[in-house]
């Protein structure tokens, strides 16, 4: 005697018989290896009495029917859009207040300010038109250089007006 634990019951079996396939687990009428009652070994579900139920069907013999849920990708939906949010406010609204305060800066240089270009480089600004900034650096004033205005990396007249970043 064989016993198998099956999600449907406990199913005995006797001598050279086979385990069942999935497909005969479900209860058949007169059936008794597949009854799903671990208490009714050898009873047929009509032998339980007319208003019994097996384990897996409702009281007129009908498989049992599960709830509708949602569908699995509606489930992780609040999941993603908290996360696309709270990616937008930690990584992209602070960067885009840094590139609109830049933007301002670079606009805001005139002739005469100094500034140090993204080489690192320390002059002062002797002229400039739409894109391009012309400097004077070094201790002889007669050496200059064009940049171009993304080149400027920092104003510090202009960042000491801001207003300072609080915390960290």
């Amino acid at each position: 005697m064989k016993i198998l634990f099956q999600p449907k019951g406990i199913i005995l079996l006797q001598g050279d018989q086979q385990a069942p396939t999935p497909k005969s687990l479900s209860p058949a009428p007169g059936n008794d290896s597949g009854s799903g009652n671990p208490g009714a070994m050898g009873q047929s579900s009509a032998a339980q009495g007319p208003g019994a139920a097996t384990a897996g069907s409702q009281k007129d013999g009908s498989p049992k029917k599960k709830a509708p849920g949602l569908d699995p990708c509606l489930s992780n939906l609040p999941l993603l859009l908290g996360a696309g949010i709270l990616f937008y406010f930690l990584l992209i609204r602070p960067q885009q207040k840094q590139e609109k305060q830049r933007k301002a800066i670079l606009a805001s240089v005139k002739k005469g300010d100094k500034i140090v270009t993204t080489g690192g480089i320390h002059g002062e600004v002797v002229s400039l038109d739409d894109r391009t900034v012309t400097i004077k650096f070094g201790n002889d004033s007669n050496q200059r250089m064009t940049l171009d205005r993304a080149a400027i990396g920092r104003v510090p007249a202009r960042e000491a007006e801001l207003p300072q970043k609080r915390g960290g």
